[in-house]
């Protein structure tokens, strides 16, 4: 059986990092995704750290080929220039409160 890759996003800590442990324990190769660069510091430690690559920063710091930040691209449903989908497309809720049981 081939091993498995993974990526886990919010992998610095908390339930991230005890998922990124396991994962790795059970023999995957887990990439972890982080904003914050100190929350990453046990991976160098840990006895598995040949199977555990860090990736830290958000997708509005990733980097184009032509160098500068990218700006995140709108969907293509907006109008131009808006920053907000139109109004058609909010969802309305149409259906009443379910009346209380009196039991």
């Amino acid at each position: 059986m081939s091993p498995l890759s993974y990526v886990v996003t919010g992998g610095g800590r908390g339930v991230g990092r005890a998922v990124v442990e396991r994962l790795a324990a059970d023999g995957g190769t887990v990439v972890v995704v982080e904003r914050d660069t100190g929350a990453l510091d046990w991976l160098a430690r840990h006895p598995l750290a040949d199977r555990l690559h860090a990736v830290t920063g958000t997708p509005a710091t990733r980097r184009s080929p032509a160098g500068p930040p990218t700006a995140p691209r709108r969907p293509r449903r907006w109008p131009a220039g808006s920053t907000t989908p139109p109004s058609s497309a909010t969802p309305t809720c149409t259906a009443r409160p379910r009346p209380r049981s009196s039991t």
